[in-house]
């Protein structure tokens, strides 16, 4: 066995193992809550692309002005993000309940 090995106990090992455990999770929180921001992002910034594309009719802004709505950017994420929270209240409420404890692999 190395030298370097024998020269540390049990006890430094376990302290070792426990601050790398810690440290892994704290790496497991980072990559998570920058994928969540990342979705966040990509979700608002593809909202607003279709918002102004010209060539999508009947959403956004338009080339000609009988074809344009007055529908502001702002109204726009306000109606997706209640859309998302009354699904996320729905599936809280009335599907989550439905699934009993034993259904869940």
């Amino acid at each position: 066995m190395s030298a370097a090995l024998t020269v540390i106990d049990h006890e430094q090992w376990t302290s070792l193992g426990n601050l790398l455990a810690r440290k892994a999770g704290a790496l497991v929180t980072l990559v998570v809550v920058g994928l969540i921001v990342q979705f966040i992002l990509l979700t608002i910034i593809s909202f607003m692309y279709f918002f102004l594309d010209t060539s999508i009719m009947y959403f956004g802004v338009s080339d000609s002005p009988a074809d344009c709505f007055d529908f502001p950017l702002g109204t726009l994420f306000i109606v997706i993000f209640t859309g998302l929270a009354i699904g996320v209240l729905i599936t809280r409420f009335l599907v989550f309940p439905l699934i009993k404890k034993n259904d869940i692999p």
